[in-house]
C-alpha cells in the first residue's frame, strides 16, 4: 500500500517505529500484551498510518514448592519488528498481502519465589487494516 507523507506531499518509503508496549499478567498466567504500530515516511519522518494491535499468550512458570501464593509480575518486555509477504515467492509483491509484524518477549516473574518464565507474542497486522493519517 502506497503512503503519501503529509509535510512533502510525497509518495514515500516507509519504515515501522519502535512501538511502547503494554503487557499484563493475571494470577492464573495469562499474558496480555497490545501496542499502537505506527508507519512513518522515510524522507521527512512524518507518521503516515497507524494500527491498534494485541495478543495474548500463557506463562508456565514452574514455582517452588514452598511458594504459598503466586504474585506474577511483567519484569521486562523486549521488541522486535519485521514483515513479511503472504503468498508464492514467484508472484510479484505487488500482488501479495503485506504484513507488518511486532515479536513481543515478555519476561514474568513470580514476586513471591522469583521463578520466571519468558513468553513469546507475535502481534501482526496487514498493511490495508493501517488507518491513514491524512
Amino acid at each position: 500500500m502506497a503512503y503519501r507523507c503529509g509535510l512533502c506531499n510525497k509518495f514515500a518509503s516507509i519504515e515501522m517505529d519502535e512501538p511502547d508496549v503494554n503487557a499484563d499478567v493475571d494470577d492464573e498466567g495469562n499474558v496480555t500484551v497490545d501496542t499502537e504500530l505506527t508507519l512513518t515516511s522515510t524522507c521527512c519522518g512524518d507518521q503516515v498510518a497507524t494500527a491498534s494491535v494485541e495478543g495474548t499468550g500463557e506463562v508456565e512458570i514452574e514455582h517452588e514448592k514452598d511458594c504459598a501464593k503466586h504474585m506474577l509480575s511483567v519484569a521486562d518486555t523486549e521488541v522486535n519488528l519485521d514483515d513479511r509477504y503472504d503468498g508464492d515467492a514467484k508472484t510479484p509483491r505487488r500482488y501479495r498481502r503485506h504484513f507488518y509484524q511486532a515479536h513481543v518477549s515478555v519476561t514474568v516473574i513470580c514476586d513471591t519465589c522469583e521463578a520466571d518464565d519468558v513468553v513469546e507474542i507475535t502481534l501482526e497486522e496487514q498493511a490495508s487494516g493501517f488507518g491513514s493519517m491524512y
